[in-house]
């Protein structure tokens, strides 16, 4: 058994998002009965970050937790926050660009259909090892549109694609869904991080938005793209980068 760091930072947003908007105590944790999962929940943080609480807990997670959530406005403080406690001296190359895009991104398109809530996206980030060596996952979530409502929206020759063809859409070069000239570089600033480390060729990007899943990889001066649809539908987008340094 294992806890992804996707799903963690999903568990995350779930009871933060109701404890926020509906009522401190909403949810019960259930702890699980393996002793490992048990360990897992406790020294990554999740259970602090999940348990009853509302503004006040989330404000004290920005001292000294992995889990935060934030708006547009926290971005600076998110990208403090990595850097201060990854333990790593200098981000890897380009992934401080990335950030700061996807944030803008949620705060320009995922909500463009509703009214701004207090919490736009929630983040997750670890150090960990592999048999390729030591890595900085980054996951960045919001509960918007979501990427293929957005594609399906903006290009009606789309509207019958699958979700994984829309964003496989979206993260292609110039595209962007308010079709206006000098847009759609985002998707080229949310690779660059996977594309120009050198430290290793198993680096790697993540979306998954509704039912659509997309990863990307640089090896051998090629791009990697793989592509795929879900069982079950993610609100919003989620967005993983693992860099190896």
């Amino acid at each position: 058994m294992k806890l992804t760091a996707a799903a963690a930072n999903y568990v995350f947003c779930l009871f933060t998002h109701y404890q926020t908007t509906k009522n401190n105590n909403i949810l019960n944790i259930k702890m699980p009965n393996d002793q490992f999962m048990k360990d897992l929940f406790v020294n990554t943080g999740l259970f602090t970050a999940i348990r009853a609480g509302g503004s006040a807990k989330i404000k004290k997670l920005w001292l000294n937790s992995n889990f935060v959530c934030g708006n547009n406005s926290d971005a600076p403080k998110l990208l403090t926050a990595i850097r201060n406690r990854s333990g790593v001296s200098q981000l890897p190359i380009k992934l401080t660009a990335a950030i700061r895009e996807t944030l803008l991104n949620v705060n320009h398109h995922a909500y463009s259909h509703i009214d701004m809530p207090l919490l736009t996206w929630w983040c997750y980030f670890h150090i960990g090892e592999d048999d390729n060596g030591k890595f900085l996952s980054a996951v960045i979530l919001d509960r918007g549109k979501g990427i293929p409502q957005n594609i399906k929206d903006s290009f009606p020759l789309l509207h019958q694609s699958f979700d994984c063809e829309c964003i496989s859409h979206a993260m292609m070069e110039s595209v962007t869904s308010t079709k206006e000239l000098g847009r759609g570089k985002g998707s080229v600033d949310m690779k660059k991080p996977v594309r120009l480390n050198k430290v290793s060729t198993a680096d790697q990007l993540f979306v998954i938005s509704h039912k659509g899943k997309y990863s990307y990889e640089f090896i051998g001066d090629n791009d990697k793209i793989v592509v795929g649809s879900l069982n079950n539908s993610l609100k919003g987008t989620m967005i993983e980068w693992v860099l190896y340094y």
